[in-house]
């Protein structure tokens, strides 16, 4: 189980609160020269250094990204002291922008093995720069791209992982791209691995909070999507829901304020049986 989760949670917000981010204010990405433990693999397909071209302007910027928090998902947290993800085994975050919630499932008494991994090289370079405690296993930040053929530092990982946390990558893709992304993540999966993912709602099938929906005006924040545009490709993909997808909202952030968006929070399993097929 996780150790004293609360007082995490409250460190990290403590943390994130001393570098004022209230006013937008955070450290300069570092540069990956000053890293030499960082490896990164050969340069990536053209599409993946326009998304990561895309991400990085992000995580360069002085203004933290409008989704980062600062502190470990909450949503992560909880999961972990309930035993909806169990601590064992290999876990990986899928985006892990400036790493928080990686280290979180590093604190995680009983994982093997915990990777964060992200498209941008800035994002990577201010997760491994950022400190903190770490757990019994150190964190390996994996720079890839999960639709790209050549699967790089992704492959010791493909069909290992007993869990995996998305917080809003899925639903970043366009919805041509959601059955590959969806795809992707799940050959993640070792037999039994578990995925929670957390994705942009449209307010629609009985979502809490405040009336926001599809028909609504536009508003800033994630992308929005019904829980069958989030579910339905996942289930494709060979996963199945382990409960009910439940009505909630993202973490509050220095941009989000106190009202963050509405969320859709799943937690799939990939059955026993299932195998990856590596690439050839």
């Amino acid at each position: 189980m996780l150790r004293d989760i609360g007082a995490i949670a409250k460190r990290e917000s403590r943390k994130h609160r001393d570098g004022n981010p209230s006013r937008g204010v955070c450290a300069p990405a570092p540069s990956l020269r000053s890293l030499p433990y960082l490896s990164l693999p050969p340069c990536p397909p053209l599409r993946s250094c326009r998304m990561s071209s895309k991400w990085d302007a992000y995580h360069s910027s002085p203004v933290p990204p409008p989704w980062e928090s600062g502190a470990p998902s909450t949503h992560l947290l909880a999961a972990l002291s309930d035993g909806s993800l169990p601590c064992r085994g290999r876990a990986l975050e899928v985006g892990c922008g400036n790493g928080a919630s990686t280290r979180a499932l590093s604190r995680c008494a009983g994982f093997s093995a915990v990777a964060g991994v992200d498209v941008s090289p800035a994002a990577l370079a201010r997760a491994a720069a950022a400190g903190g405690a770490e757990g019994p296993c150190a964190v390996e930040w994996l720079l890839a791209d999960l639709l790209a053929e050549e699967t790089g530092a992704l492959t010791p990982w493909l069909g290992a992982c007993d869990v995996v946390f998305d917080l809003q990558v899925y639903h970043t893709f366009p919805k041509e791209g959601r059955p590959a992304a969806a795809a992707a993540i799940a050959r993640l999966l070792a037999p039994r691995g578990r995925l929670l993912l957390l994705a942009g709602s449209d307010g629609s099938e009985g979502s809490v909070g405040s009336a926001v929906s599809a028909a609504g005006p536009p508003v800033l924040g994630p992308p929005r999507l019904s829980a069958r545009e989030v579910v339905g490709p996942f289930l494709e993909a060979g996963l199945r829901l382990l409960r009910p997808v439940r009505a909630t909202r993202f973490d509050e952030t220095p941009s989000y304020g106190p009202q963050p968006p509405l969320a859709w929070e799943c937690l799939f399993e990939k059955a026993a049986g299932d195998r990856v097929v590596l690439p050839s």
